[in-house]
């Protein structure tokens, strides 16, 4: 083999191996592969929550982002009280090391309007608070503290249910009927 095919067969495969590794599991999803966004409803009497995740499919590096909705089905509008963030996100393990994030909502009582064209929303977010449901000590303990730091929402390797909670009083001053209503995702974080 003659030396300028000799540079041809070591440039071919350097760049074969560029190439793998390039396509290689990596630390978050290609920007070239489609998402799978899911949106999963949940009734309760005229009150509907969807939560729309907008990939299902992931890698530990995948910032996830959906929208949760509060939606009235019945009646023209709909006066409702509760904390001034209306919905809360919960982050649970499924099987493996069973971590989870359980929210936490502010106290206080803050009045919503909600119309049958007009539904509350709000992005995926971490609903945590730092030292909440981390105390003690453990794997979950550490999890959580981990988890937490940041504005980014990433999960490790493992199937993960992400749950919307949306908890609210019907009309004013949090002393009406209350509504706890759960929406839920399944995604699938790929290690």
């Amino acid at each position: 083999m003659g030396r300028i095919s000799r540079i041809r067969a070591v440039g071919a495969i350097a760049i074969v191996a560029f190439a793998a590794i390039g396509c290689g599991s990596g630390n978050t999803t290609p920007a070239d592969v489609t998402p799978d966004p899911q949106t999963v409803s949940a009734v309760d009497g005229r009150f509907e929550v969807r939560l729309t995740v907008d990939r299902t499919t992931l890698r530990p590096g995948d910032n996830i982002s959906g929208t949760a909705e509060l939606w009235l089905r019945a009646g023209g509008s709909g006066v409702l009280s509760g904390s001034s963030q209306l919905f809360s996100f919960e982050f649970v393990e499924v099987g493996g090391q069973q971590r989870s994030v359980s929210p936490v909502v502010d106290g206080d009582c803050s009045p919503h309007q909600l119309g049958t064209n007009t539904p509350l929303t709000s992005p995926i977010y971490k609903s945590g608070a730092n030292g909440a449901g981390a105390n003690g000590a453990g794997a979950n303990a550490d999890f959580v503290r981990q988890f937490l730091q940041g504005d980014s929402i990433n999960l490790p390797a493992g199937t993960w249910d992400i749950t919307a909670v949306a908890g609210f009083f019907e009309g004013r001053s949090c002393g009406g009927l209350r509504h706890v209503i759960r929406s839920t995702v399944r995604v699938t974080v790929k290690g």
